[in-house]
């Protein structure tokens, strides 16, 4: 699937030759390798994951921009529950 996945991703348009393409290959790589709906964790690879978030040079956002999580402070969040 992979392969055939990069293909489809040349063949649209989605990987461009002025890029860098190691980080296109990458992108794509990761977005398969990403988790499905109602796929669940152990407690163990939960903690894994969040460490390796941090580990990266941008932990709060994609690649692409979109943001991986919010902090909510405390008041705000009560707020929700009144």
């Amino acid at each position: 699937p992979l392969l055939e996945d990069l293909l489809e991703a040349y063949k649209s348009g989605e990987i461009d030759a002025s890029h860098e393409v190691k980080e296109q290959l990458a992108s794509i790589m990761a977005r398969n390798a990403r988790m499905k709906p109602g796929e669940r964790l152990s407690a163990d690879e939960m903690t894994m994951l969040v460490a390796r978030l941090f580990q990266c040079q941008t932990p709060g956002y994609t690649s692409s921009g979109k943001r991986v999580f919010t902090i909510i402070e405390n008041e705000e969040l009560e707020k929700g529950f009144k």
